[in-house]
């Protein structure tokens, strides 16, 4: 973040030595090209100050990612990755159709995920999936993960 504040304060500082350049007995067209110059870094640094998630904050979050099993599950194994770090595994089935496994991220904001899941339905061979996305941590840290109707497993906030 300090980076996008320095190319703002970069670009100000060249469009105002363009502007005011004058005095500087520096000809008209040096001047509109670093006027132009700051200019640009300026509408950079806006546009990279404006992106940034609102709710990301510093600090340590506690993870809490919860699997519970589906309606015609038998059994559920999910292998859960956090930005490349292996977090833990779920484990669901009949008698146990709750699962949690807890991490600490550095901070709020986002992260890629990676899960791969082995599961069996009622009347069908295990099958095996993995899918990789990014999902945003907030200061209540708690992910559910979801199927979608193409049979993919994905995180994402409780309803």
């Amino acid at each position: 973040m300090a980076g996008e504040w320095l190319f703002l304060l970069v670009g100000v500082a060249l469009a105002l030595t363009g502007a005011l350049a004058g005095r500087l007995r520096m000809g008209q067209p040096p001047r509109i090209a670093i006027a132009g110059v700051g200019m640009l870094c300026v509408v950079a640094a806006s546009i990279l100050l404006a992106s940034e998630d609102p709710r990301a904050s510093v600090g340590p979050v506690r993870v809490t990612i919860v699997n519970e099993l589906g309606p015609d599950q038998v059994r559920e194994k999910i292998s859960v990755f956090l930005d490349g770090r292996n977090i833990g595994v779920l484990e669901v089935d009949e008698r146990s159709p709750r699962a949690r496994v807890t991490a600490t991220v550095a901070k709020t904001g986002r992260y890629d995920y990676r899960l791969v899941a082995r599961s069996q339905v009622t009347g069908r061979a295990p099958t095996e999936v993995s899918h990789e996305d990014d999902v945003f941590i907030d200061a209540d840290g708690r992910l559910d993960i979801y199927y979608d109707d193409e049979g993919r497993t994905y995180l994402g906030p409780p309803p």
